[in-house]
């Protein structure tokens, strides 16, 4: 088996790269105007025989241009890997968990690279960073001056963090930056409020101010 990071994995195999324009993916057959097909069962699945004959093919060119005109059509180049009689480049494959799970890279690179949804500026990856600075604005800025400044991606972010619904708009309309940041704001006027409250403490309690502040 060969586990690495989805980049890692097509160099080793000699498949193209994820950005490929014609069969990027190492499973099946789809091109990538048609990365939008989310429906699988009509996706055609790769055949190693075919992969295995076109990697020779490209291995044994006599020039460039034919190797051009061979990865164009199948999206393989020659690995060593082919030399091992059960190399199985679509089964073998595997995205190990760490670029999974806590790296996201698989949601990284069907977003980012592969462009699904691309034209959606809201589907954009958020990464922590950008939320990080996002919260610490939202704190030290209740006015949408500055809020305006951050991407409808990290604000439905900051959104989903702090639990706040996002307004739902009749007859499919969009929603917009402002609608976003009137929930936002709204929320925080209100977490002001409740962190006050537990400041003003009865002054007969046995415990003192900091103390309820952190509980």
């Amino acid at each position: 088996m060969i586990v690495a990071d989805l980049p890692g994995g097509k160099k080793i195999t000699g498949f193209a790269a994820p950005s490929f324009n014609g069969q990027f993916c190492t499973l099946c057959k789809l091109t990538r105007d048609k990365i939008n097909d989310i429906n699988c069962t009509c996706w055609e699945p790769r055949d190693v025989q075919v992969l295995k004959d076109a990697a020779y093919q490209w291995k044994n060119a006599p020039d460039q241009a034919t190797r051009a005109r061979i990865f164009a059509a199948h999206g393989i180049r020659w690995s060593e890997l082919w030399r091992l009689s059960y190399f199985d480049p679509v089964a073998m494959v595997i995205v190990d968990g760490m670029h999974t799970l806590f790296e996201r890279v698989v949601s990284y690179h069907c977003r980012t690279i592969l462009g699904i949804d691309h034209a959606e500026s809201e589907e954009q990856i958020v990464t922590p960073a950008q939320l990080v600075s996002a919260k610490t604005l939202l704190a030290s800025n209740l006015s949408q001056s500055k809020l305006k400044t951050l991407t409808v991606a990290v604000l439905k972010a900051l959104c989903a963090e702090r639990g706040v619904d996002i307004p739902f708009l009749p007859n499919g309309e969009r929603v917009k930056k402002a609608h976003i940041l009137d929930q936002l704001l709204q929320s925080q006027v209100s977490h002001t409020h409740d962190v006050l409250s537990l400041v003003m403490v009865d002054t007969h309690s046995s415990l003192p101010t900091w103390s309820i502040l952190l509980i």
